[in-house]
């Protein structure tokens, strides 16, 4: 507790036609004031520390991935830019033709172009979204190029019953604007949630997708594409999974689309 003659010796009594016996007067009072004030700057400073675990945004989202740089095993994955060239989103080639991203990419954004990774840009001259989108569900859209590219395609799965829970996967896209690829044991196939069967979910213990790899590749191990990457789910303040549109359930659709003109 305060030690009273420090507070006495210090305060200027005289400028305040004050004396040791009035304020003795009023020693019970300053003391429980000034000891509350002390239990305020405790609680203040306990609630303001930053936790020494905090990292930079960098370091998590590259945070169970690998850069890629060069030989790009993946490049059927590229990102979309506005009519300004302003980096957008993440999209995955499956056609020479059309490429595949997130529906919320599309969305009242300028969309025009393709990229791929050796920086070959590519016109967009056409957009369809699903008709049943909705944020994080039904987040699907196919995207007509202008002129054929000649990077290899993804191959889509058409067997998305045989994934096991825990199946490893593999996730491509352009977090932050870095092309990445998650590394081995990052990511697995969790399951779907009953009330959003077009959403593939995966848990965050090792890495997690960022903002900017929307849009991107979910690969099962066998190379197929499974998922589209639409979202991560946080809880205060910690990202506690990442979701990917489910292609399976689109096949139908995928096909009547591609082949419009």
């Amino acid at each position: 507790m305060v030690d009273f003659s420090i507070v006495y010796r210090y305060l200027p009594l005289n400028n305040f036609h004050f004396n040791v016996a009035r304020l003795d007067k009023y020693k019970g009072m300053l003391r429980a004031l000034v000891n509350f004030l002390m239990i305020l700057c405790v609680v203040f400073t306990s609630c303001t520390t930053v936790p020494t675990e905090k990292i930079s945004q960098a370091e998590l989202v590259l945070r169970g991935f690998d850069v890629i740089t060069k030989d790009d095993p993946y490049e059927c994955v590229g990102e979309l830019l506005s009519s300004k060239y302003v980096f957008v989103g993440s999209a995955v080639l499956i056609r020479s033709d059309c490429v595949l991203t997130a529906a919320h990419c599309v969305v009242g954004t300028d969309i025009s172009f393709f990229r791929t990774s050796d920086g070959h840009t590519y016109s967009i001259r056409k957009q369809t979204i699903h008709p049943n989108y909705m944020l994080h569900d039904y987040d699907l859209a196919v995207l007509k190029l202008g002129e054929p590219c000649e990077k290899t395609c993804a191959v889509l799965t058409d067997k998305f019953e045989d994934l096991q829970h825990r199946e490893q996967l593999i996730a491509v896209g352009y977090g932050l604007h870095i092309k990445k690829v998650s590394k081995k044991d990052t990511f697995f196939y969790y399951g779907i949630l009953l009330q959003q069967i077009t959403v593939i979910k995966m848990l965050t213990p090792k890495g997690t997708i960022w903002f900017g790899d929307s849009g991107g590749a979910i690969f099962e191990e066998g190379g197929k594409l499974v998922g589209i990457i639409t979202s991560l789910g946080t809880y205060k303040g910690s990202v506690v999974d990442n979701g990917a549109t489910n292609l399976f359930m689109f096949n139908e659709w995928l096909t009547e689309t591609i082949n419009e003109e």
